[in-house]
């Protein structure tokens, strides 16, 4: 399932055209996870947070300076993938600061989120620090993970 909005001043828009897209009615299966990309105006304008609030399941996400969904494509968009299923469990795991030391705060993250399975699949969604590089990110989730496959995007935006 897929829905967008474009709505950045008027929260209850936002949600109710979210909600309306995405036929909550067909139901949800056992496990659910939705994944947002937004511009940085729907994090100011508490828009991102509203949404998020009234969804009945964990969502993940990033900033970033266009997205798409349904056919809509656009800079000041808001779009959102929602996965379901009854085979698949998935867990959402934040991390803490990555200023200092991100290679132990990714480790302790993603060894604080295993259960007794090794994961099949992970999905990172990581802040862009100048100081930071992206592959120090993904070289520490493979060696953490044994090589599990990971995929993922660094936030970016359009601010100065």
């Amino acid at each position: 399932m897929a829905a967008y909005t474009t709505e950045l001043d008027d929260e209850k828009l936002a949600i109710e055209q979210i909600r309306s897209q995405l036929k909550f009615d067909e139901g949800l299966m056992k496990n659910t996870i939705g994944i947002v990309a937004c511009h940085y105006e729907f994090i100011l304008s508490g828009v991102f947070k509203a949404v998020c609030q009234t969804l009945p399941f964990s969502v993940v996400g990033n900033i970033s300076s266009a997205q798409s969904a349904s056919g809509k494509s656009g800079t000041l968009l808001m779009s959102l993938t929602v996965m379901t299923s009854d085979d698949v469990e998935f867990d959402k795991v934040i991390t803490p600061s990555l200023m200092t030391e991100p290679g132990q705060a990714i480790a302790e993250s993603y060894k604080s989120g295993c259960r007794e399975e090794k994961p099949e699949l992970i999905l990172a969604f990581a802040p862009f620090i100048i100081s930071n590089c992206g592959d120090e990110y993904v070289n520490v989730i493979s060696e953490v993970s044994g090589g599990v496959p990971c995929f993922g995007t660094l936030s970016v935006d359009d601010t100065s």
